[in-house]
């Protein structure tokens, strides 16, 4: 290896370069996705250094959503906030600057990660460290972590909980400097207040200890003791103060809401499946991977016994090979105890599945596959195949990475671009029609193509989940800005029927009433159809009971020589507003009218 690279040092750089290059482009995107909950909205965060109290003692979207989380499973993950709040009070709203931080911050994991792989798990296999380290810096899955602000909690876990092994393996191995122990223990504390994540290390760290040092069991039991005490007094303060999170009643947010007890565990097993495939083969790419996109399945499917007998097949392996020290085994080890957690076995995540739940598991994914390739690379006459077959899948991460960082600009853009590569999935669908009448509102000459556009996807939306209100209510703006009126009226009041205490529905009946006040003072002011004119107007009040139609429904009925259906009308206005002046002069005109 040597030879190859001259020296570890010029192998690390190269590690460096290549993440710098495949990510370079993330930093002139905008903010998008769950940016606006972690910052760009988030109330704590903007009070920049004043707002540390909140983020400290508060859940994670409190500065968001205030008491009110519909989201399971708690977020107390202070220092990603604790970060942006600090960099809001220096640079504002300047995405820039976010992103060079999840940029630098993923260039540091790549090196600290390299550093542990060279010195502790392949000290002695200097080709398996650099190409683990390789595959994790030009892994396409990635994407989503670095270009997504708000996933700096995932890279500061991960740099975190790398970081613990690197420096408790340095304090049992250097004669135990106490000072490395205290860089280990503070790391591990840093990173559970990351992301929940790092609770999964209270196994991993005694599985490094045995796998990767020389010490009996009481020694290694007396090293992990105090990284077990630090798990435990972070489960005590998130679970007393903080709790588990609410109880979504939203499919958008209750992935499994519509399952069986048998369909949740037969789908849950194959998104497993899942995200090992995306391990091997990492495209198409998304976002966002909610419902619909991957359908209820049951134990009557064979993908589902065929995800089972691998994962099987993975845990007996590292099983076997534990007492070995083989490190394969530690590497699926690795695996299996990181992606534990966002499984949706163990906890609720509120998600189907996400690509950023990959970045710590990945990590055993890439120990695995420098070992296995270190081995083809030892056999001399496939060296040179190794390292063609390296720069190929190089070269290949990079036509993914490049152009699916520049899909994570904005919001928008990731919208329209992931909606295509997922086109069963609600929440793109819903996300696409709405932007796409955005579009229309701000391009007056394009606008019926764009809306047009929008009620194909809402529509598809609607068909994919029936009872979800959002598309009804965006395919009624829809119709109202194409004029038709009727139709507008129609996918309101369904959206009604669904969520009858809808907030948009306040506005859209306010619309609605104003629509049916005008028609039918034209059909009994212009058309003299003084009966049309009274339904219109009732059907305004039936939307929205103002002084201004019952005053005009009682004029309707002055004007058709009915003073006595006039007068309560205007008394009804004036029950509203006592100081509506057309309402006082026609009570007492049709007042001084009745017999």
């Amino acid at each position: 290896m040597t030879k190859q690279f001259i020296s570890t040092k010029i192998q690390l750089w190269f590690i460096v370069i290549i993440s710098a290059v495949f990510y370079i482009n993330t930093l002139s995107n905008q903010f998008a996705l769950d940016d606006v909950m972690v910052l760009t909205e988030n109330k704590s965060v903007k009070q920049g250094l004043s707002g540390f109290g909140d983020i400290i003692t508060k859940d994670g979207f409190y500065g968001y959503v205030g008491d009110v989380n519909d989201l399971s499973g708690g977020r107390w993950r202070p220092l990603s906030l604790l970060v942006f709040a600090t960099e809001y009070q220096i640079f504002e709203d300047n995405p820039a600057v976010y992103h060079l931080t999840n940029f630098l911050l993923y260039i540091l994991c790549c090196v600290v990660f390299y550093k542990l792989l060279t010195k502790y798990i392949f000290r002695s296999n200097a080709v398996a460290a650099f190409i683990a380290a390789l595959i994790f810096a030009i892994h396409p899955v990635h994407t989503e972590v670095v270009a997504n602000i708000k996933s700096l909690d995932e890279i500061l876990s991960l740099l975190f909980l790398l970081s613990t092994l690197y420096f408790s393996l340095e304090y049992i191995s250097d004669d135990r400097k106490k000072i490395n122990l205290v860089k280990a223990l503070a790391c591990y504390a840093f990173a559970l207040l990351s992301k929940e994540n790092g609770i999964t290390f209270l196994f991993i760290i005694p599985l490094t200890f045995y796998f990767f040092t020389n010490k009996n069991a009481r020694e290694r039991l007396l090293y992990y003791l105090p990284f077990l005490l630090v798990g435990v007094i972070y489960l005590l303060i998130r679970f007393t103060f903080f709790g588990a999170g609410g109880h979504p009643t939203a499919i958008l947010n209750a992935p499994f809401l519509y399952a069986n007890f048998q369909q949740q565990l037969a789908t849950k097993t194959l998104i497993l499946g899942k995200y090992l495939l995306l391990l091997f083969i990492p495209y198409p790419l998304s976002c966002d991977y909610s419902y619909n996109q991957i359908p209820y399945v049951d134990f009557s499917s064979v993908y589902v016994w065929i995800v089972i007998l691998i994962y099987v097949a993975l845990f007996s392996f590292a099983l076997i090979n534990v007492k070995r020290k083989n490190v394969f085994a530690y590497g699926i080890l690795f695996f299996l105890f990181s992606i534990s957690i966002v499984s949706n076995f163990l906890v609720d995540i509120g998600a189907t599945m996400g690509e950023r739940f990959l970045f710590q598991p990945s990590v055993g994914f890439a120990i695995c596959i420098g070992l296995l390739l270190s081995a083809v690379f030892s056999i001399k006459k496939y060296t040179k195949a190794t390292w063609y077959f390296l720069g190929l899948i190089t070269v290949l991460a990079g036509c993914i990475i490049l152009p699916r960082n520049r899909d994570w600009e904005s919001s928008e853009k990731l919208f329209l671009q992931d909606v295509k590569n997922s086109p069963n999935n609600l929440r793109l669908n819903l996300n696409a029609g709405t932007q796409y009448i955005a579009y229309a509102d701000a391009d007056s000459t394009q606008k019926e193509m764009y809306l047009g556009k929008a009620l194909v996807y809402l529509q598809r939306a609607i068909q994919i989940h029936p009872g979800t209100v959002e598309p009804y209510l965006n395919a009624g703006i829809v119709y109202q800005r194409l004029g038709s009126i009727d139709s507008a009226e129609s996918y309101w009041n369904q959206a009604r029927s669904i969520e009858p205490d809808n907030y948009k529905l306040h506005e859209y009946d306010s619309f609605l009433s104003l629509v049916y006040l005008n028609k039918g003072m034209k059909a009994a002011k212009t058309d003299k159809d003084f009966t049309k004119g009274i339904l219109y107007i009732q059907k305004s009040i039936n939307y929205q009971s103002t002084a201004d139609n019952w005053c005009d429904l009682g004029a309707i009925y002055f004007a058709m020589g009915n003073y006595k259906e006039a007068k309560v009308n205007f008394a009804k206005a004036l029950a509203i507003n006592p100081n509506h002046p057309m309402a006082k002069g026609g009570y007492a005109d049709a007042s001084s009218r009745i017999k």
